[in-house]
């Protein structure tokens, strides 16, 4: 898999900008991206991890009326 990480303190505008061209040229970030979207399709992923932040932050999607 590629992904990239740089630290905060190193990213300066051309260094973004080259960072941007990378992603959107290169073949292999548009097919991981693929990838997890397919898992996440299959798994219900993003309803999952909506709920679990939900849960961490105390929040509840059903609300109850008196």
């Amino acid at each position: 898999m590629v992904f990239l990480v740089r630290q905060r303190l190193q990213l300066t505008a051309p260094r973004l900008s080259r960072l941007v061209d990378e992603v959107l040229n290169d073949p292999a970030y548009r097919n991981n991206a693929r990838y997890f979207q397919k898992i996440i399709a299959a798994t219900n992923g993003l309803s999952m991890a909506a709920d679990t932040l939900e849960h961490a932050f105390g929040l509840n999607k059903k609300t109850s009326k008196s």
